[in-house]
């Protein structure tokens, strides 16, 4: 029911009221974040950690 509560779901049950449309924001989120990774925009350096980052700040 979390779901549907939140408007992730194209339709609730009728028991459900919807408290959000949080399906639209969350598609958004995951296209930008795709987009970001093909455009080689992210990860950046301040994302990486351990041996990545040395690897990356050394070459």
């Amino acid at each position: 029911m979390l779901e549907e509560m939140l408007g992730m779901t194209e339709r609730s049950p009728r028991f459900v009221r919807r408290f959000g449309e949080l399906g639209a924001q969350i598609d958004a989120s995951i296209a930008a974040y795709a987009s970001a990774v093909t455009d080689g925009s992210f990860p950046a350096r301040e994302h990486l950690y351990g041996a990545a980052a040395t690897a990356t700040s050394a070459g």
